[in-house]
């Protein structure tokens, strides 16, 4: 057997989200611990729940 990729035990645990910027066209993906739950603004923006800096320019970016 031939491990080609190892896996990590506690992948559930730190979900992946994908985050998407307008202004720069950035699109990258953070690690639990790199974003945060964002629960004021899930009220304000209907359905966002999730918060990250983008990494080119700073904005605050927001998704479910």
């Amino acid at each position: 057997m031939h491990i080609i990729k190892e896996g990590d035990p506690d992948w559930k645990k730190k979900p992946i989200i994908i985050f998407n910027c307008n202004d720069c066209g950035c699109r990258f993906e953070a690690e639990k611990g790199e974003w945060e739950y964002a629960p004021g603004i899930a009220q304000q923006m209907g359905e966002a729940k999730y918060q990250c800096k983008c990494p080119c320019c700073g904005k605050n970016l927001y998704t479910l």
